[in-house]
């Protein structure tokens, strides 16, 4: 950020507690133990909180390098790839005498939506992802998933004009697919829904599981602390604790600045701007082209940037503040009536049945057909961060 953005002073930030997420839909569903593939029900990719022994004789050894290779090779071609997703090596450390812990990166048009902790022997012949099952508790039973999908529909609490709130990562491939999905919806309801676009930023954030500065408290929740990639991910990187964060980096935390510069001045411009804005541009060239974005529809970026560099943060300090009223840790993140709302997938007719079940009385457009997105379709489903 420019040295002329004005700092809000004595400004006090509650810290928003980065939770460890379900993964990727294709990922949830199964567990390598010991080189069994195994279907479970469990959803979360944990840290085990006890060490798995391998046997000794299994241990021949292979490089470092070589074992990453063997491994995301596996992976790509025996699951993440099918996913529509890859998978590559963000760090790998010793874990015990016979095992080594991997953090891998899972992208989506080179975007990185989660990561996950997997294990793997020695010998890179055995590889361990998720939960670390105990043999004293029982496995999920297999008709639960069953009884989700016949689970009757969230109940909302019900309004005249519904309020609706979607926070997004302005990156998020999710996010955007949730944009796509409710922008002919809501251009259908026009002025009978009082809709709202915010933004998840984190105040402490360096990595998955990785904070810029953690407490002991926080270390032994399994959080590590990596001060060094605070510039990666933050704004104002220099201070003892960033403020300003976002999962897809640095160059993500700008734009959600930029586009909450035109929600406020420009709210007319703003769904143009973003819908170009998430079909050509990517996080590594969005700070050159944000501003021929602005020049498509019709906006002054000089008069953006000036918003900006006065308002920045304190619009940043807002969107902390809502996130953590709202539990929005996560890209997509659908609030109605100030009830978060579980999406099964970011279809138009998805949201049109959330969105219309929360008025007192629907408006005709609730029974009628609305043009659906582009991307946002029935089986897509997903999100970043936390959810």
């Amino acid at each position: 950020m420019s040295e002329d953005v004005k700092k809000t002073e004595n400004k006090e930030v509650k810290k928003i507690k980065i939770e460890i997420t379900p993964m990727i839909a294709g990922l949830l569903a199964v567990v390598l133990i010991v080189g069994l593939l195994v279907g479970t029900g469990i959803g979360f990719m944990i840290k085990p909180n006890q060490e798995v022994q391998i046997p000794q004789d299994q241990n021949k050894g292979l490089s470092e390098e070589a074992l990453k290779e063997k491994v995301v090779k596996y992976l790509n071609d025996n699951l993440l790839e099918a996913q529509g997703v890859t998978g590559s090596v963000n760090k790998m450390e010793k874990f015990s005498d016979n095992l080594y812990s991997i953090t891998l990166d899972l992208k989506k048009d080179g975007n990185v939506l989660q990561q996950a902790s997997l294990y793997v022997t020695l010998d890179g012949e055995e590889v361990i992802i998720g939960n670390i099952l105990k043999t004293s508790e029982p496995l999920p039973k297999a008709n639960e998933t069953a009884d989700q999908a016949d689970a009757k529909p969230q109940e909302l609490p019900k309004t005249d004009k519904p309020n609706v709130k979607l926070f997004v990562m302005s990156y998020c491939p999710y996010g955007q697919e949730a944009e796509t999905g409710l922008k002919p919806l809501l251009a259908t309801l026009k002025d009978s829904v009082d809709f709202e676009t915010h933004f998840v930023i984190y105040d402490n954030y360096c990595g998955y599981g990785i904070l810029c500065k953690a407490t002991d408290e926080q270390k032994t929740q399994g959080y590590t602390e990596d001060a060094s990639q605070k510039a990666k991910y933050c704004l104002d990187a220099d201070q003892n604790i960033p403020q300003y964060c976002s999962m897809h980096g640095v160059n993500e935390v700008n734009e959600d600045a930029r586009q909450m510069v035109i929600l406020k001045y420009f709210k007319d411009k703003w769904w143009d701007y973003v819908t170009y804005v998430n079909a050509n541009t990517t996080t590594a060239d969005i700070e050159v082209k944000w501003k021929e974005a602005a020049a498509s529809v019709g906006l002054d970026a000089n008069k953006i940037q000036e918003y900006y560099n006065n308002e920045a943060l304190d619009l940043l300090n807002t969107e902390i503040a809502l996130s953590e009223k709202y539990g929005a840790q996560g890209s997509p993140t659908l609030i109605i009536n100030d009830t978060d709302y579980a999406l099964q997938n970011l279809s138009t007719a998805t949201f049109q049945a959330a969105v219309c079940s929360a008025f007192n009385t629907q408006p005709a457009t609730c029974s009628q057909e609305v043009t659906a997105g582009t991307t946002g379709t029935a089986t897509t489903t997903g999100g970043c961060g936390a959810s």
